[in-house]
C-alpha cells in the first residue's frame, strides 16, 4: 500500500482462535471489531467526546426527537436522559460497531478492512458459520471483510448455501510457506538481533572437552552454515522430510529446527566440523532422524513430537495387530486421487474405513479407534479438524506426515531398528531376542553393526510371519491388506541396503 492509502485506512482483526464455544456470532464479531479497532487505530472509545462523535448521527435524532422541548424546560432531565441513552447505545455491541464503522467511513471518509483471522482452523460447520456472519457484518459496517476459509471447505461447499453468493467474488489461495523459506527467513531476522542481545563473547563445550570461544557476530553465521547443511542439494530427501513433518505449522518448523541444534545425538563436534567447513561435513541423514525419533533421551520411546511407531500396537483392541495403522495410511495413499466420499480428493469417511478394514479382517471398532490415534499423531487429518468426537460421518484423508512415515521412514534402517525400543510383539521369543540385545549394549552410544543386523534380521522373520498368518486367517486380507505387504517389503529393502551398503532407493532398483 502507498503511504497516501495507508494513511487513509483502518483496520480491526478478529482472532476466532478465541471464540468462546456458546458465543453468538454476530454479537461477539461486533465487539470483537470495536475493541480491536480501538487497539489497532489508537482510538479512544471511552471518552466522551469520542463516544458522542461516534453516535453523532443517534444524538442528533435525539435533540430534534421528543426530549427536544425538554431542553429548555428541565436541563438537567434533558442531560439525564440522553447520558442514559448514549449509555443504551454503547451497550449495544452491533449498534456500537455500526457507529464506528459510519463514523470513520462515512464522516472522516476512511476505508475499513477487518479481517477475519484463522477461521480456518475451525471445524466445516463453524467456518459456513463464520462466513455467513461475515456478509451480514459487510452489510452492517460497508467494510472490506477478509475471510481465510480453508480450502476444502471452499471446495466442497462453493455451490451451496452460504457460499454460492461467493462464487463469482474475489477468492485467491495464499499457499504457507516452505519449512526451509521460514527458517532461512527467521536467521535473518537473528543476524539483525544478535548484535543487541546477546553478550559479545559466546563459549560452549565440545563432547571430548575442548571449549570453543567465537564472537557473537558469528551466531548467525553458524546457525545459517548448519541451516545450509540440512537443505542443500545432498541433502534433499531427509529436507523434503523435514517439511512433510512439519506441513503448515511454522512454529512446529522453527522447533523441529531448535530440537535437532539442541539433540545429545549429533555430537557437538560434528556441529563444529559443519560450521568451520562452511557446510561441507553434512549431518548425516541418520542422525537427523535419530535426533527427532529419540530427542532428547537415550532410546526411542514412542513420545517422539515428530516421528510415530505405525508398527504400534493398542493392547486395548478386540484384536491387536502390528500392521493396523499401516493399512490405513496405505489406503488413504493409494486413494488420495480419488474422490471417495467427498467433492475433494482424498477424503474417505470413517464409516467407509471402517468397512474397508472390515474387509481385509479388522474389527471396526479397533479401526476407529486407530483412526482417531492417527488423528492425534497427526498422521492423517479431519476434514472438520475436529480431533475430539469424531463420528463415522467425519471425512478424513493423509496428512503429508503419515505420507512421509510410510515412503521416506519405513525404508529408513534407523527408524525400523529404532522403534523396537518401544514395539509390542505377539511372539514373546523375538520381543525377548531384540530386548536382549539392546540391553547387551545399553553403555554405548547405540547398536554395534553386528547386533543392527540381528534385530532387523528378527523384524523382518516377525513381520514376515505375522503377514503370512494374517493372510491365512482373513480371506481378503491380502487384497486389501497393503499397509502390511509396504512393511515386508521396505524391511526387506533395508536389509539388502544393510548388508550391501547402498541406499534403499538403489536396492530397490
Amino acid at each position: 500500500m502507498s503511504s497516501q492509502v495507508k494513511e487513509r485506512t483502518r483496520w480491526a482483526f478478529l482472532n476466532f482462535n478465541a471464540l468462546p464455544p456458546s458465543a453468538g456470532l454476530q454479537d461477539w464479531a461486533a465487539s470483537q471489531f470495536i475493541s480491536s479497532f480501538a487497539e489497532v487505530n489508537g482510538v479512544d472509545i471511552c471518552e466522551l467526546d469520542q463516544i458522542e462523535k461516534i453516535f453523532g448521527h443517534a444524538l442528533n435524532q435525539f435533540d430534534r426527537g421528543p426530549n427536544k422541548r425538554l431542553k429548555t424546560m428541565d436541563p438537567v432531565e434533558f442531560e439525564r436522559r440522553r447520558a442514559s441513552y448514549l449509555d443504551e447505545l454503547t451497550k449495544n455491541p452491533t449498534e456500537f460497531a455500526k457507529c464506528v464503522a459510519q463514523h470513520f467511513s462515512g464522516e472522516m471518509g476512511l476505508g475499513i478492512v477487518v479481517v477475519f483471522d484463522n477461521v480456518d482452523k475451525r471445524s466445516r460447520d463453524l467456518q459456513l458459520a463464520i462466513f455467513e456472519a461475515a456478509q451480514w457484518f459487510k452489510d452492517l459496517t460497508r467494510a472490506l471483510v477478509l475471510v481465510n476459509l480453508r480450502d476444502s471447505t471452499f471446495e466442497a461447499h462453493r455451490d451451496e448455501p452460504p457460499l454460492d453468493a461467493f462464487a463469482n467474488a474475489i477468492n485467491c489461495y495464499v499457499r504457507p510457506p516452505r519449512f526451509a523459506q521460514v527458517i532461512r527467513k527467521r536467521l535473518e531476522l537473528v543476524l539483525e538481533v544478535i548484535p543487541t542481545k546477546v553478550a559479545q563473547q559466546q563459549e560452549y563445550t565440545l563432547s571430548s572437552g575442548y571449549r570453543i570461544r567465537y564472537p557473537a557476530s558469528r551466531l548467525g553465521e553458524f546457525l545459517l552454515t548448519l541451516y545450509l547443511s540440512l537443505f542443500d542439494q545432498h541433502t534433499l530427501k531427509v529436507a523434503s522430510a523435514l517439511e512433510a513433518l512439519v506441513a503448515r505449522d511454522v512454529r512446529r518448523a522453527l522447533g523441529m529446527f531448535a530440537d535437532i541444534l539442541v539433540s545429545p545425538h549429533i555430537p557437538t563436534n560434528l556441529i563444529t566440523g559443519t560450521i568451520l567447513t562452511g557446510g561441507a561435513s553434512r549431518i548425516q541423514e541418520f542422525r537427523i532422524i535419530r535426533s527427532l525419533m529419540r530427542q532428547r533421551n537415550k532410546f526411542y520411546n514412542g513420545k517422539s513430537n515428530y516421528i510415530r511407531n505405525i508398527m504400534d500396537v493398542d493392547l486395548d483392541h478386540n484384536q491387536p495387530s502390528n500392521f493396523l495403522y499401516a493399512d490405513i495410511l496405505e489406503y488413504l495413499i493409494r486413494n488420495r486421487k480419488f474422490r471417495i466420499d467427498f467433492d475433494q480428493e482424498g477424503y474417505a469417511t470413517i464409516g467407509t474405513l471402517r468397512k474397508k478394514m472390515g474387509v481385509a479382517g479388522y474389527d471396526e471398532e479397533d479401526v476407529f479407534s486407530a483412526i482417531k490415534t492417527l488423528v492425534e499423531w497427526g498422521l492423517i487429518e479431519p476434514e472438520s479438524l475436529i480431533v475430539e468426537g469424531l463420528t463415522d460421518n467425519d471425512a478424513v484423508r493423509m496428512h503429508a506426515t503419515g505420507f512421509i512415515h510410510m515412503r521416506f521412514f519405513v525404508e529408513r534402517l534407523e527408524y525400523l531398528v529404532g522403534v523396537t525400543t518401544d514395539m509390542r510383539f505377539a511372539s514373546r521369543h523375538v520381543a525377548e531376542e531384540i530386548g536382549r540385545i539392546w540391553s547387551g549394549q545399553s553403555h554405548l552410544p547405540d547398536l554395534s553393526k553386528a547386533a543392527t543386523g540381528k534385530v532387523l534380521e528378527h523384524l523382518k522373520t516377525y513381520v514376515q510371519q505375522e503377514y503370512e498368518r494374517r493372510c491365512k486367517r482373513h480371506a481378503f486380507y491380502e487384497e486389501f491388506g497393503l499397509g502390511g505387504r509396504v512393511l515386508v517389503r521396505a524391511i526387506d529393502r533395508a536389509l539388502v541396503h544393510f548388508h550391501s551398503d547402498r541406499s534403499p532407493v538403489d536396492a530397490r532398483r
